[in-house]
């Protein structure tokens, strides 16, 4: 933790009772300043296991860039997951909104 940082061992807790079954993933969103990035990084710290990391502001709420950080945080525990799906970005036609994100599941639960 940074020093004069403050610990949050109940919500570090809850962020963990979150994770109980591989695969899963949480969610963090408050307003700025609140003190996101301490806690994911005390947290991440304290999990010691694999861990991909989106921050996203109001500036990525386009679907292929959101796909795209995601897949790429992803790829960093798990080589060439979603490979296919961010090749998707480069046809032309339009993509049902499920598509990405059934194939990156795919991908993952083929690699565990």
């Amino acid at each position: 933790m940074r020093e004069g940082g403050v610990s949050r061992p109940r919500l570090t807790e809850k962020l963990r009772a979150g994770l109980n079954q591989p695969g899963n993933f949480a969610l963090l969103s408050s307003p700025a300043g609140s003190g996101k990035t301490t806690l994911l990084s005390e947290f991440v710290t304290r999990l010691r296991q694999p861990t991909a990391w989106v921050s996203l502001d109001e500036g990525d709420n386009d679907p292929a860039r959101f796909w795209t950080y995601l897949i790429t945080a992803c790829q960093t525990i798990l080589e060439g997951v979603g490979g296919s799906a961010l090749e998707l970005f480069n046809t032309p036609q339009a993509l049902p909104d499920d598509t990405v994100a059934a194939i990156l599941i795919n991908d993952i639960t083929t690699q565990e």
